[in-house]
């Protein structure tokens, strides 16, 4: 384990890299503003899902859930997915998943807000022994307050007779509400790490494109159910002077887990 998660941390540096390439900057550009010792936080954690016949008949199927929706709060998530245990032989009874993320029906065009637009639960394509990799809300809320910028400078540059294309067609990274269904007579194992940035990382400011988007998942996803989520909290933390200060990735993530050991 501890060799997979050195592994996994070389595989997150990597992937830091080239998300940096693809949001027009630097490559070295992620890793500075996530900060140093991110992997001092950053967890390996090993889930073990039941098949839902092993629960007693009592639980509806809809409660029949390994992990119910929410969205990673970190930079990102590398899961890898493991061979499946039967725990019977029911006629096509195949292997598959249980990841599910919130997401537009098929087809639905792109970027489409129209308010009539539904969300649906959307299974990800189960493949043994390869690794998904899913956007944290930090990412997402950095990547928001990079295109916001940019999409600003491509506003000025256009009054001021420049061309600023590339700005404007960049979109921000997304962090899906997802889920883990249970199957009905497999169980699964799942080796999931989380990768984290600095714990002194500073919040970032998000862009206005990336709320109204959350709101909307929210709103729509759960009809009225509020997912946990990194979002939604002030961005200053106060000292015992009154003054304020940027609050950080990990003075917010002990909250949001001091919320989640109280719920």
């Amino acid at each position: 384990m501890q060799a997979f998660f050195v592994d996994m941390i070389a595989l997150s540096r990597a992937l830091c890299r080239a998300l940096s390439l693809a949001l027009g900057r630097e490559e070295g550009w992620l890793e500075e503003a996530c900060g140093e010792g991110g992997e001092r936080i950053s967890l390996l954690r090993a889930f073990h899902y039941m098949s839902s016949s092993s629960l007693p008949p009592s639980v509806p199927p809809s409660r029949a859930l390994g992990s119910s929706p929410h969205t990673d709060w970190g930079l990102f998530t590398i899961i890898l997915q493991q061979r499946q245990e039967s725990t019977g032989e029911e006629e096509g009874d195949e292997e598959e998943g249980g990841l599910q993320f919130r997401g537009r029906p098929q087809g639905a065009r792109v970027g489409a807000r129209e308010e009539g637009e539904e969300m649906e639960w959307v299974r990800v394509p189960w493949v043994a022994e390869t690794l998904i990799v899913n956007c944290g809300d930090f990412l997402a809320m950095l990547s928001e307050r990079l295109v916001a910028e940019g999409k600003a400078r491509a506003g000025r540059g256009r009054e001021e007779g420049r061309e600023g294309g590339t700005e404007k067609e960049r979109r921000p990274f997304h962090s899906p509400v997802h889920r883990v269904t249970l199957s009905p007579s497999r169980d699964r194992t799942s080796l999931v790490f989380f990768f984290y940035p600095s714990y002194d990382a500073p919040m970032p400011a998000t862009g206005r494109e990336g709320l109204r988007e959350e709101r909307r998942e929210v709103g729509r996803g759960g009809k009225g159910h509020k997912y946990n989520t990194l979002r939604g909290e002030s961005e200053e933390t106060r000292g015992e002077g009154g003054e304020a200060s940027p609050l950080t990735f990990g003075e917010h993530l002990a909250r949001k887990w001091a919320g989640v050991k109280s719920s």
